[in-house]
């Protein structure tokens, strides 16, 4: 036992950790670059922007969706979600504006570093509101892929 504390005492083996925890950080550092660059390059592949919602035919402002998106992401975050609030506000919003809160919301996930996590409707599935998820999929929001690579173990889906 004596020989194990001297072993993990040894000056070899922190810098062998210290070594390992500065990659692990490095990568993931490189990772959050990576998708900030990637997303100012090619945005229609993050945002799923295969068929454009005309902004004309939208009633409220763009500031006014975006933050229907992040009340949304609030209540799917947080511990115990506030379904009464939730189903009155996807309710309340058109097939359009469901499309235009989707690709807010998947902005504001790209935004939090949750690339891994996929969009709305499986945010919305995962939390068990798949009734809620099927108005997204009948108004034509896809599912988003979750990844299933090594850097999805940093977030949370």
């Amino acid at each position: 036992m004596k020989k194990l504390i001297d072993i993990v005492k040894s000056a070899d083996l922190q810098k062998i950790i210290l070594y390992t925890l500065g990659a692990i950080i490095l990568i993931v550092l490189l990772k959050k670059i990576f998708h900030k660059v990637e997303r100012k390059i090619n945005p229609d592949k993050y945002l799923g922007n295969d068929k454009p919602v005309d902004p004309n035919l939208l009633p409220k402002s763009k500031e006014h969706y975006r933050k229907i998106a992040e009340q949304i992401y609030s209540y799917l975050k947080g511990t115990g979600t506030a379904d009464a609030e939730l189903t009155a506000l996807i309710n309340s919003l058109t097939d359009e504006e469901l499309k235009v809160v989707a690709n807010h919301f998947k902005e504001y996930l790209l935004d939090k570093g949750e690339t891994a996590c996929g969009n709305i409707v499986n945010w919305l599935e995962d939390d068990g509101r798949e009734d809620l998820a099927q108005k997204f999929i009948v108004a034509g929001v896809p599912r988003g892929e979750k990844s299933s690579s090594f850097f999805s173990i940093f977030n949370n889906c």
